[in-house]
């Protein structure tokens, strides 16, 4: 396939060298010192003992580069808007363009099902339609990634866990068609998971949620993720922090009536807001009474984990 990875950083880096080193002719949209060094020595991905450098067709005009099969767009959300500008000639007549980024993206409201409440407006993230009218919505893919990863010079990607790869696509109306399979089955024979979705709106969710959790967490002291999963003070914070996020979530799915959420993955969450205000309250009253054997990890619960429950909850229920 003649794939472009528009944003190719660290994510889009890693991609971009795997889909390459599968034979896929890949193009990449960069600037700065990453595209000078990417054009003068290659794009190298450091994943475990495995050393991949490939060649790739690199330009900070998409212009140079032709239509393509597909798009992977890699930029953050709130880069986006230079798409309006220079995607165009980078799309055929059915090239599916993947935004790949956390968060509600811009295009939320399109192929939404008509037994689900409709979304609010979301204007503010495609400022006078910018996007919808230069891509067309027509090309559009939902796309959520998991893959940690960091640019460790110009040129040079670190995939920090290789074994967890995975890029969901799905159509917005969350059909199965012959681009999504295709695309699919580039990213599989590159290495990169990319497992069948029937609700791609359920991925982006269950991402935000997941981000509410670690990058919450991980503001208090300046460390990875990974240590926050075990036993101890670290792993109830991780735990704390789930659980407001994990109802929030559930609340969102039952507003969409999501058929593909598994209510039994999902039990560990309280089912009841008012449980939680609850346990909060016994907390505080027993840390005034200098009986919280665990201070930290209940300060975090309360102060982040909190606060994210009610910025969910209000998020979720827009859509009444």
């Amino acid at each position: 396939m003649r794939i472009c990875v528009y944003g190719a950083g660290a994510i889009g880096g890693n991609f971009a060298a795997r889909l390459a080193a599968a034979g896929n002719d890949v193009s990449i949209v960069a600037r700065g010192a990453h595209l000078e060094a990417i054009r003068a020595r290659g794009l190298t991905l450091l994943a475990g003992d495995q050393k991949i450098t490939a060649s790739v067709k690199a330009s900070d005009r998409p212009a140079d580069l032709g239509p393509q099969d597909a798009v992977l767009v890699t930029l953050k959300a709130s880069g986006q808007h230079v798409l309006a500008d220079t995607i165009g000639p980078l799309l055929g007549p059915d090239t599916p363009v993947a935004f790949v980024q956390n968060g509600i993206p811009w295009w939320y409201g399109h192929g939404l099902a008509k037994a689900r409440p409709p979304a609010p407006d979301l204007s503010r993230l495609d400022p006078g339609g910018a996007l919808a009218k230069a891509v067309g919505l027509d090309h559009v893919v939902g796309a959520v990634v998991s893959s940690p990863n960091h640019v460790v010079e110009p040129g040079v990607v670190h995939n920090e866990v290789p074994d967890r790869n995975i890029l969901w696509v799905g159509e917005p109306d969350d059909r199965t068609t012959p681009r999504i399979e295709a695309l699919r089955a580039a990213l599989k024979a590159a290495g990169i998971g990319s497992p069948a979705t029937t609700d791609i709106r359920y991925e982006i969710w269950h991402k935000l949620m997941a981000n509410l959790t670690g990058s919450t967490v991980c503001l208090v002291p300046p460390v990875a993720a990974r240590p926050y999963r075990g036993a101890g003070r670290r792993g109830g914070a991780w735990r704390g922090a789930r659980r407001p996020s994990g109802h929030a979530l559930r609340a969102q799915a039952r507003l969409h009536q999501s058929s593909s959420v598994d209510p039994a993955g999902l039990r560990s969450w309280p089912a009841d807001g008012n449980r939680i205000d609850r346990a909060r309250a016994a907390r505080l009253r027993a840390q005034r009474r200098g009986r919280d054997p665990d201070p930290g990890c209940h300060r975090i619960d309360l102060r982040y984990a909190g606060s994210g429950q009610r910025t969910l909850l209000a998020l979720a229920r827009t859509w009444r």
